[in-house]
């Protein structure tokens, strides 16, 4: 075994050898639930014992709990029936639907419900999972021995033409689903209805718009029509589709590939490749050579929910983190927002690094640390420089030195202690831009939320 090797061997043992003792006498009351927070917690040990500096936080200064807090009353409105099994339902996302006057609401396990606006009427609108339509819905991860639900019916939007008889859009719908047949695939459906107005969908099947296999997670994300664009504007009835990176980070950056992006399309255009929909001749790739013509934005991890202002047009996605940042971002044709290699406003891959620090075991389902040294490392080790440091270090990386990304207009640490509350990670979501009067004090404000802490 070389010196270097040894080196490491030999004060890994001795950090392990702390943090032993230190969990016995702190009977396991500062160990932190977080994985991150896990590697974080014995590389500060590692540093302690070598005497190496600390990690620096870029965001240490926690969100105040009740600064500039507004208090508002909640109500129930409405509720959906429980799923199958006796649980209550996850719903997904709420729209509203002007023309036919009703909300209407998914359920990830494959039901759209339409809603009153006076909430007492709830009703099953449409179901994937009905054998006339023969989709069977998938709700929990691929990985063995993983249970989490995070696949199923993620979103729909309503032709802005939905009501209007005699129009292009009369009547149709669209959702995105996953589905499991012999593969996991990611759908996007067309759906028409016979009568908009009608209390349950009486359309024939669904045409396919687009199918692509997505056997991991991170596939679907939202669906939506720009609510500020009016017929005669170049944005009237197209459709965009964010889609999260399929957990391949580096499809993000990959113009060829549809996962880590925002889409825009005409759904009732017919120029693309296979013919199921249109390519809007204003899309920022279209002319790129060997990028898909369908491309609107790029570099997102998990890009779940999104949201325009409809006073002016603007675009926001919210894009969950990984490691340390939730992000909300503005986003405009042709926009990188940076991911893998940036996450937030920082850099996520220390070049000294060779690899990822953590990763997913699916044999024994849990978090694992996976240290691979790369040359910079070793040598650094051998002239006697070695440190191990956080991977957000400012001494490390120039904060927003790359030109060409696009950062953004809000962030915040996924640690932070009015977000974690105990639980693995925070997942940002939204996005609203309150354009209204009934609550003065959040005029003209973007409002997001987080799904994990409640906030």
């Amino acid at each position: 075994m070389s010196n270097v090797r040894l080196y490491l061997f030999a004060n890994v043992m001795m950090a392990w050898l702390a943090l032993t003792l230190c969990f016995l006498d702190q009977a396991f009351d500062d160990i932190p639930k977080n994985p991150f927070n896990i590697f974080r917690f014995v590389i500060s040990q590692i540093n302690r014992y070598l005497c190496l500096p600390p990690f620096q936080d870029p965001f240490p200064e926690p969100i105040p709990a009740t600064e500039e807090a507004i208090t508002v009353n909640i109500v129930e409105f409405a509720s959906l029936p429980d799923i199958s099994d006796g649980r209550a339902a996850p719903m997904m996302l709420l729209v509203d639907e002007p023309g036919t006057g009703r909300l209407f609401v998914n359920d990830q396990s494959g039901v759209l419900y339409s809603v009153s606006y006076d909430g007492r009427t709830v009703v099953p609108y449409l179901d994937h999972t009905d054998a006339l339509w023969g989709i069977k819905v998938l709700r929990k991860n691929l990985r063995p021995r993983d249970t989490r639900e995070l696949r199923g019916f993620h979103s729909f939007a309503f032709h802005p033409q939905f009501a209007e008889a005699g129009a292009p859009g009369f009547g149709r719908f669209y959702t995105f689903v996953e589905s499991r047949n012999e593969n996991a695939d990611l759908l996007l459906l067309e759906w028409t209805a016979s009568d908009p107005y009608a209390a349950f969908y009486d359309g024939d099947p669904p045409r396919e718009l687009m199918r692509k296999p997505c056997v991991k997670d991170h596939c679907t994300g939202m669906l939506g029509f720009n609510p500020s664009a009016t017929p005669g504007d170049t944005d009237f009835g197209l459709l965009y589709l964010s889609i999260g990176d399929g957990l391949n980070a580096a499809w993000a950056q990959d113009l060829s590939e549809i996962f880590g992006k925002i889409l825009r399309i005409d759904p009732l255009g017919s120029n693309s490749t296979h013919g199921q929909y249109g390519i809007p001749v204003d899309n920022p790739f279209v002319s790129t050579r060997n990028a898909l013509a369908e491309i609107y934005a790029y570099g997102m991890r998990h890009p779940q929910r999104f949201g325009w202002d409809v006073r002016n047009g603007n675009l926001f996605v919210a894009d969950i983190g990984e490691l340390s940042f939730e992000e909300i971002s503005l986003v405009t044709a042709g926009a990188n927002l940076g991911w893998p290699n940036w996450e937030g406003s920082f850099i996520s891959v220390d070049p000294n690094w060779e690899g990822s620090v953590m990763s997913f075991d699916d044999r024994r389902n849990d978090w694992r640390i996976v240290v691979r040294l790369g040359e910079n490392v070793v040598r650094a080790i051998r002239e006697g420089h070695f440190q191990i440091q956080h991977l957000y270090d400012p001494r490390v990386f120039i904060y927003r030195s790359d030109t060409s990304i696009t950062y953004p207009v809000v962030e915040f640490n996924r640690e932070d202690p009015l977000l974690e509350r105990g639980v693995v990670g925070v997942a940002i979501t939204g996005v609203v831009v309150y354009r209204h009067v009934a609550i003065p004090q959040l005029e003209n404000t973007v409002l997001f939320g987080d799904l994990v802490s409640g906030e």
